[in-house]
């Protein structure tokens, strides 16, 4: 019989709870971790899709901000070469004020300009009639232009990056203003006679050098030197055209390259400045005696001198006669540093004088008249002292035993007649840096300078 023990019997009983425990705690473990298993496979998923939206974010920001660089590098390249295009032909124009004009880079004055968008057409529209236009840069291409016959100086810049005809392209205009500066002179060939037209001597019409030698009484014609008789040159002979019945002490070159004179509209530009130099002194009438005029000062009438009578001109400064300049039996015109300036005839007759003192090089006298006789010299008149006479717009005529000392400049077409005795006599280096002349252009000087782009919209 077995004897009951309780010690025994709660040692069992403590035995089958911690077993029942255990597997209970084993089978819930099993299936609470099958949840907890699933919820983490999920949390993985979440997290993957929400690395990939943030990869994806990242990429598309950073194709944008890439995207964003570039047109914003495009958009300085393209201002960056409308400039620098614009400072090229500012550079050219400084050397030669004619080098747009020159090389075609213009477009007609009816063209619109009147917008960014016209402007960029003109660019386009000049490129493909003028490749040279177009200026390719490091960064891009430009095309710089100006529109013909303007009162100003306008150069208009199209820059375009990467070019002009990429598919994705930037464009912007930039308008730069500029002023030609007229400080210097124009440079003639020295010579003791210059002219645009044919040059033709009769008898014994010479050049001779004072003093002689050198031998540079030099003739320049942009047509032809002829002559009948004894004529002779102390000097070298050119022509545009041929050289015939003329001795030269030295070369005879028929064909030369033609003397270039000013333009027409320089022409004009310096009879106002000093018409309008001449006006900011006192306003005379005819002279037709004896006197002394200051330079600066305006004759509404004519100079009429004969007999004895002596006219003296003060300068520095410029006297204008509206009318002509009439000298014959003895009188005289002596000119102290002025410009003697005239829209009429010069006509010495007789033994008239024309004489300069001072200067020879700053003393000038002037006709605007374009007769072929604008100068006329007759009979046993004179020029001595080292002056220059010029005729923009007509013709030189010397006849008798007429006689200048100094150089004789005709720009008109009408050209020069030398007949009987008449001489010119050509002091050395009288034309080397003369400033009684026509104003040449010397550079630019920039005005103003503006883009004319309002946005950044590229455009194709």
């Amino acid at each position: 019989m077995t004897t009951h023990d309780p010690k025994r019997y709660a040692t069992m009983n403590r035995n089958r709870t911690w077993r029942g425990g255990l597997l209970a705690r084993l089978a819930f473990a099993l299936h609470g971790g099958r949840r907890d298993l699933g919820a983490a496979v999920a949390q993985v998923a979440l997290l993957g899709s929400a690395l990939v939206l943030i990869t994806g974010v990242v990429v598309v920001r950073g194709v944008n901000s890439y995207q964003a660089t570039e047109t914003d590098r495009g958009w300085e390249e393209s201002l960056h070469v409308a400039e620098s295009g614009a400072e090229v032909a500012l550079s050219e124009l400084d050397a030669d004020h004619k080098y747009m004009e020159d090389n075609g880079f213009t477009v007609d004055e009816t063209t619109d300009l009147d917008t960014k968008d016209a402007i960029v057409v003109a660019a386009e529209s000049l490129a493909a009639s003028e490749p040279a236009a177009l200026l390719d840069l490091p960064e891009g291409e430009v095309v710089v232009f100006e529109q013909e016959n303007q009162s100003e100086t306008k150069l208009y810049a199209v820059g375009f990056s990467p070019s002009m005809d990429a598919e994705d392209r930037v464009v912007r205009v930039v308008e730069t203003e500029y002023e030609v500066t007229w400080n210097a002179f124009h440079a003639f060939p020295p010579g003791a006679l210059v002219s645009e037209g044919n040059v033709h001597f009769t008898g014994n019409g010479r050049t001779v050098t004072v003093p002689s030698p050198p031998h540079e009484a030099d003739i320049h014609s942009n047509r032809n030197v002829t002559g009948t008789g004894n004529a002779g040159v102390d000097g070298d002979i050119s022509a545009g055209g041929v050289i015939n019945g003329v001795g030269a002490a030295g070369d005879t070159t028929p064909g030369a390259e033609p003397v270039e004179f000013p333009e027409v509209e320089v022409v004009d530009m310096w009879r106002e400045m000093l018409l309008a130099e001449a006006q900011t002194g006192p306003t005379l009438g005819t002279i037709s005696s004896s006197r002394i005029i200051d330079a600066p000062a305006y004759i509404a009438g004519s100079i009429r001198l004969s007999g004895s009578e002596t006219l003296v001109v003060n300068g520095p400064g410029t006297v204008f006669i509206a009318g002509g300049i009439d000298m014959s039996g003895s009188s005289k015109i002596i000119n102290n540093g002025a410009m003697i300036a005239t829209d009429g005839i010069i006509e010495q007759s007789g033994g008239s004088s024309y004489e300069v003192q001072g200067d020879p090089g700053a003393a000038g006298l002037v006709t605007f008249s374009n007769a072929a006789g604008a100068i006329r010299m007759t009979g046993g008149s004179s020029g001595s002292a080292q002056g220059i006479v010029y005729a923009p717009n007509g013709g030189v005529e010397m006849t008798g035993g007429a006689w200048f000392e100094g150089a004789i400049i005709a720009g008109g077409p009408q050209g020069v007649q030398l007949t009987g005795g008449a001489s010119i006599r050509y002091p050395a280096g009288l034309l080397d840096g003369a400033s009684a002349l026509p104003p040449a252009a010397d550079g630019v000087e920039l005005e103003g300078k503006q883009e004319l782009t309002v946005s950044r919209a590229s455009e194709s």
